[in-house]
């Protein structure tokens, strides 16, 4: 069985759990990311997100306490994306989709001290209801929507 991350609420007491698709798409905004995007797709029916975004390490706008020390840790760009991967591995695509893999890269930010980028494209377990739950979430919280088209080229 899988473990869900909780993490201490900031303002009141208790926890916020991440055991649903629905409620691991809040943490962006719960972990106070930045300027983020995110684009979803479909790879046969699995669910498909990818996200580009920034955090700060001591983020005033994040709702939830991060379970490791923030300001001036040299380790806060690893602790990050471990936490992450913590979130969401529940919910990932664990087999063998051809080649293809999740992934969660932190990096630190090249001229600004104490931001880190955060991208990630991220394949889904669950099908097509995950997909709607995904999207109802994402809806939710948006405030720019834009509908796109895509073709995937295979390269192979």
């Amino acid at each position: 069985m899988d473990e869900y991350v909780s993490l201490k609420n900031r303002y009141n007491r208790g926890k916020k759990e991440y055991s649903t698709i629905g409620s691991v798409m809040e943490c962006f905004e719960d972990l106070g990311f930045c300027m983020n995007w995110a684009l979803l797709t479909k790879v046969d029916d699995n669910p498909c997100l990818n996200y580009q975004g920034w955090i700060y390490n001591n983020s005033p706008i994040s709702s939830v306490a991060l379970p490791f020390p923030c300001r001036d840790n040299p380790d806060f760009g690893n602790n990050f994306q471990n936490l992450l991967w913590e979130i969401f591995k529940p919910f990932l695509y664990a087999g063998e989709l051809y080649l293809h893999r999740s992934y969660i890269c932190v990096n630190p930010a090249p001229k600004e001290e104490n931001c880190y980028f955060v991208d990630m494209f991220l394949i889904f377990k669950g099908g097509l209801d995950f997909y709607e739950e995904i999207r109802s979430s994402l809806d939710a919280a948006k405030n720019a929507p834009d509908e796109c088209k895509t073709i995937a080229f295979w390269l192979d």
